[in-house]
């Protein structure tokens, strides 16, 4: 996310020009070692995601997460984006809270 407030009186002296933001996402699978949900170096910023973390699955994921068991949106991530061509599968229940 980037934000940039212009405090000036002409909005004709001001430029923003190469711009690059760097870092890793927080809830981005890319499936780098393995199918499995809880492996770390499977996501992104390397922190299996909770409760608070919105996730989405790279359409360009190596492999695609298992969660074994029950999932829960609003337990095990805060909401889910599975992208044309991606996918995940869930053993168990998938749950969906309000």
């Amino acid at each position: 996310m980037f934000k940039w407030n212009y405090t000036g009186f002409f909005g004709y002296y001001w430029a923003v020009d190469d711009i690059s933001i760097t870092g890793q996402v927080p809830g981005l699978w890319k499936g780098a070692v393995s199918t499995d949900w809880n492996t770390t170096s499977n996501w992104d910023d390397g922190i299996v995601p909770g409760s608070s973390t919105d996730v989405s699955i790279s359409p360009n994921a190596v492999n695609w997460p298992v969660y074994s068991g029950n999932f829960t949106i609003g337990v095990q991530c805060h909401s889910l984006t599975i992208p044309f061509g991606a996918s995940m599968t869930v053993t168990g229940n998938l749950t969906i809270q309000p």
